[in-house]
């Protein structure tokens, strides 16, 4: 367990993160970083609110999303604990679903996202209405209708659905719902109680009506439609949807909880969970899509990061985003807020800081940042001999697109790495039945292009 963390690394956290939201324009952000027992660093960067240039500070709040599934899983495991139900329970049990196979799908199936349920996009619908962005139409005014909703998937989990990984909010209000039905309390009420009143999470709170109002808040901010700049916009409350991301809270208190996960359940001395029991949370259930990690346990994604095991989970709001992760075999965590939801995620992020702690460069370690570090010096004119072909490299989003001008003939192409993060600079067209490699190669002149017959030099 470390003690410290070195001047350079402190350094380079503060580059990173300062790289970061300049890249992106995003308003401001929040870090804590912890060991088992101590805050090893704190710190706010930017501002929280644009217009008065208010900075973010470690105790700012956020809406920190999906890092709320963790809690909600916690608060199911608490109940396990004390025998009020079971992971193997159906979920028909305990909630008011009573689709076709509801008496199928167990607790266990919904933490883990395995339940054969595909996405309803509840979340989505109830995002855009509260941020106000277009409405889909989808009646979600109360719970009532959230179970019309619910209640009509059954169709939609077949076959060919079971044991697929399909990331599930809606799984996580079922499961929220659970808590209620086990405790007797609604959900918010119990997390509070139980989970972060005893973990010292003061500031912490699902009360999104009350959200303007709370002391050193981040104002909520939205990515515009074309992607140049933020503009400021309402807190999306989803009161229908606290358990997959209602949370409030900061990245100092999110200190408190990395401690008690880190210490196998126990903070300041008491106990709120089975070691057991909190040790399947952070266990691997289902092989994931790779953007959520090796392995989902449960609320919490399992990476591999140089060699090292890194339990996390990152959160997206529209007008916040976030990242929390903690090292086992470290004993180290980190939390990071944004003051909204750029383009290039937290989770991202919190990866190269994981990066840094372990005294590894981001962009040799984490597949994302390598890929973005290396995909600049490719961007650009390209001629070859003589000027009669020319090409021309753009970047959007993370992918390269290739012009390519053959005298008269012009063809575009769409380039996919071989190799994710960019170690090779080779890369394939996805034309039809005819792939084409494509490769660049650096050297002491700069960057050449290899396509088909034509060798190009960067201009």
């Amino acid at each position: 367990m470390s003690e410290t963390l070195s001047k350079n690394t402190l350094e380079q956290i503060d580059a990173l993160i300062y790289e970061w939201l300049t890249d992106t324009a995003a308003p401001g952000a929040s870090l804590t970083i912890v060991n088992e027992t101590d805050t090893l660093y704190q710190s706010g960067y930017g501002a929280r609110h644009l217009a008065t240039n208010n900075p973010a500070t470690p105790d700012t709040l956020y809406g920190f999303a999906s890092v709320t599934k963790s809690f909600t899983a916690l608060a199911i495991l608490q109940c396990v604990d004390r025998g009020e139900l079971s992971l193997d329970d159906p979920i028909a049990a305990h909630t008011e679903a009573t689709f076709d196979g509801a008496d199928e799908v167990t607790i266990h199936e919904l933490l883990s996202h395995s339940s054969g349920i595909p996405s309803l996009s509840t979340s989505s619908v109830l995002l855009a209405r509260q941020a106000g962005m277009a409405d889909v139409g989808v009646p979600l005014g109360d719970r009532d209708d959230l179970y019309y909703h619910i209640n009509g998937v059954g169709d939609e989990r077949d076959e060919h659905s079971f044991s697929r990984f399909m990331y599930n909010n809606t799984g996580y209000i079922l499961l929220s719902h659970a808590v209620e039905s086990a405790t007797g309390q609604p959900f918010e009420q119990y997390v509070t109680d139980e989970i972060l009143t005893p973990l010292s999470m003061d500031r912490s709170t699902f009360d999104a009506d009350a959200y303007d109002s709370l002391e050193d808040h981040a104002t909520p901010y939205l990515l515009e439609n074309d992607g140049d700049g933020f503009t400021e916009t309402s807190f999306p409350a989803r009161k229908l949807s606290y358990g997959p991301g209602g949370l409030i809270t900061s990245a100092a208190d999110l200190g408190n909880y990395l401690q008690f996960n880190l210490g196998g359940g126990v903070f300041d001395g008491d106990r709120l969970v089975s070691e057991d029991l909190l040790g399947q949370a952070h266990s691997a259930h289902i092989e994931p899509l790779p953007r959520y990690g090796d392995g989902y346990g449960y609320g919490w994604s399992i990476h591999d990061i140089a060699g090292t095991t890194v339990i996390g989970h990152g959160g997206s709001l529209l007008t916040s985003s976030s990242a929390i992760g903690f090292l086992p075999e470290h004993g180290l965590g980190f939390a990071l807020g944004c003051a909204a939801q750029p383009e290039i995620h937290p989770t991202e992020i919190g990866q190269g800081i994981v990066a840094l702690l372990l005294d590894e460069a981001p962009q040799d370690v984490v597949p994302a940042i390598g890929y973005r570090s290396r995909v600049t010096e490719l961007v650009g004119e390209y001629e070859a001999y003589r000027g009669v072909t020319t090409a021309t490299v753009t970047e959007e989003g993370g992918m390269l697109s290739l012009e390519l001008s053959i005298g008269p003939i012009d063809n575009t192409y769409t380039l996919i790495p071989d190799d994710p993060a960019l170690h090779r600079l080779t890369f394939t067209t996805p034309k039809p039945g005819q792939p084409a490699p494509v490769e660049f190669v650096r050297h002491d002149e700069g960057v050449d292009l290899f396509v088909d017959r034509n060798r190009l030099h960067k201009q």
